[in-house]
């Protein structure tokens, strides 16, 4: 098992263990749709590492694993709570297709090519990121469709480990042969965004409501974190995408940890 598969094995985990949403459940819907995030995610972030590693066999079964929990997770809403949000789904679903597919042929041609053109690759990146945009719409109109909000704990947690997520394919983009480019994101908005993490995940280390158990939680994600970190800011000097997704996929699966124990504390 390769190093960088932390986040995949989890949302593979979650998504084969958890059944579906069920009606009046929007806690349930919620969480599905997190984990289809997450893995939507990281299925960008295998496709640079499958590119940036020449096509090697381990990314490949990693993009097909990531791709599989995020279709597992989205047959995983359930029953949603109002006609807003249950108008959302086929839409989503639509885009989720779309980037899956534009996904698939990227991996064919280079398979077939040895490379990737720039531009294909642009506009599978942009399909992602509209795909995210629809994802986090339906997120929304959940919570307003149900009258209830997910614990604001637990949703900086989720949203935390979107934001690892997010970094990684940064970083994952910026060390394939047609990563920086196409994903747009440069040296300057790297270093912001982690920059912002820290912020983030310290500011959350710090909120009173912590128990013992969170603590715990929290200092294992900064104790990766902390390896992580350097890393990440050398990144101009010193590449290592696979240890950086490595670690990424542990603090996302440490984050989700966490969530979870905001959740339970907040019944």
């Amino acid at each position: 098992m390769t190093r960088h598969l932390p986040v995949l094995l989890l949302s593979l985990t979650l998504g084969l263990c958890c059944p579906p949403a069920s009606a009046a459940d929007p806690s349930a819907s919620l969480a599905a749709l997190q984990r289809m995030r997450v893995a939507s995610q990281q299925s960008l972030t295998d496709f640079y590492l499958f590119s940036g590693m020449e096509g090697d066999r381990r990314y490949a079964q990693a993009l097909d694993d990531s791709t599989k929990a995020a279709s597992t997770a989205l047959d995983q809403l359930g029953e949603l709570p109002g006609d807003g949000s249950r108008a959302l789904v086929d839409p989503l679903r639509q885009a989720w297709q779309d980037y899956a597919s534009h996904l698939t042929t990227l991996v064919q041609t280079y398979r077939s090519q040895g490379f990737t053109d720039p531009q294909p690759v642009t506009d599978t990146v942009s399909r992602q990121r509209r795909l995210r945009q629809q994802a986090d719409a339906l997120y929304l109109k959940i919570e307003q469709d149900a009258a209830w909000q997910v614990p604001p704990l637990t949703q900086r947690a989720r949203d935390l480990g979107l934001f690892m997520a997010d970094i990684a394919t940064a970083y994952a983009a910026r060390n394939a042969s047609v990563g920086g480019g196409a994903s747009g994101k440069g040296s300057d908005l790297l270093d912001r965004q982690v920059d912002e993490f820290d912020k983030r995940l310290h500011a959350l280390a710090q909120a009173t409501e912590n128990t013992d158990a969170t603590r715990q939680a929290l200092q294992r994600v900064e104790t990766t974190w902390r390896y992580l970190q350097p890393t990440l800011r050398n990144h101009d000097e010193n590449s290592a995408p696979m240890v950086v997704n490595s670690y990424a996929g542990q603090i996302v699966e440490g984050l989700e940890t966490l969530a979870g124990q905001y959740a339970a504390m907040a019944k």
